[in-house]
């Protein structure tokens, strides 16, 4: 299990009050993933070719997307309101982006983070 399919999984449970400070944790450690490879890892793999570039601006576009969601789940949580519509959207945005990431920029390697959710299981989805 992720460390987002854990928080996720608390919040739904009930009152998440406890949770904001490790929400906070997980969304900087997201922050600086992204920025990593918005500094060091994109330019390059953009460079490759126009449909690289294309692709890197798409998921520099999916930060952008995952940010503003964490901010917001930031705020649900400080007003003790997670809604788990939220917590579904950025689940499903970092999953999918995860899987682009790692079929194109990092084909037949295993993936290096925790962030993003866990696959469903077979059969569910």
């Amino acid at each position: 299990m992720s460390r987002f399919d854990e928080l996720a999984s608390r919040m739904r449970a009930g009152p998440a009050r406890e949770l904001l400070r490790p929400w906070l944790a997980f969304a900087a450690d997201l922050h600086a993933h992204f920025a990593f490879e918005e500094d060091m890892l994109f330019p390059a793999f953009a460079q490759q070719s126009l449909e690289a570039g294309k692709l890197v601006q798409s998921l520099v576009a999916e930060h952008a997307a995952a940010r503003q969601l964490a901010a917001e789940i930031g705020l649900q949580l400080r007003r003790q309101d997670v809604r788990t519509s939220t917590l579904e959207v950025l689940s499903d945005l970092l999953r999918e982006h995860a899987e682009v990431k790692n079929a194109r920029i990092y084909p037949g390697s295993e993936p290096r983070s925790d962030l993003a959710p866990a696959p469903p299981a077979a059969g569910q989805s």
